[in-house]
């Protein structure tokens, strides 16, 4: 064994041959993505309005939400529960759900608990082989992966605002 360097650093951890060359490949492909300008970093939040996250309104520290967050994990506990399929849904579940279908005026309705998931529930249970799917490639990935899972034929539609 050898003490290799990862970013300059040995960290004082012997490595294998094995991982010596899996590390070598990884630097190789760094190395080809930064010389095709295609090395993505992460940036820094930006200061002030939030328009490129998901809390765009500030309700993530708001103290009224912050409050009712404490006041349900004390209520209803915290940690993943089961496939709702499977008996894991909860009672808040259940209210939220009948709250949300007599706002819309509808007889049920289903909430996820992200729009990645709603759209491969949806898609997953709305179409499948022998369908096909159109999609604007400026769809969000969570779509296309829908489309995808649903193993129906999927056109992604390259278009522009003049089309």
């Amino acid at each position: 064994m050898s003490s290799a360097s990862v970013g300059g650093h040995t960290g004082g951890c012997p490595v294998t041959e094995t991982e010596q060359t899996l590390l070598n490949q990884v630097q190789a492909e760094l190395a080809a993505l930064r010389d095709r300008d295609r090395l993505r970093e992460l940036v820094p939040p930006p200061a002030g309005l939030d328009l490129v996250g998901s809390d765009y309104l500030g309700l993530a520290t708001d103290h009224r939400v912050v409050d009712a967050g404490v006041r349900a994990l004390r209520q209803y506990g915290a940690g993943g529960q089961a496939s709702r399929l499977l008996g894991g849904g909860s009672l808040l579940h259940t209210q939220v759900e009948a709250l949300a279908a007599e706002w819309l005026g509808a007889d049920a309705t289903l909430m996820f608990p992200s729009g990645y998931q709603a759209n491969l529930g949806v898609l997953t249970a709305m179409v499948g082989p022998g369908d096909a799917v159109i999609l604007d490639s400026l769809a969000h990935a969570s779509q296309i992966d829908g489309a995808r899972a649903c193993r129906a034929e999927v056109l992604v539609q390259y278009s522009t605002l003049k089309d």
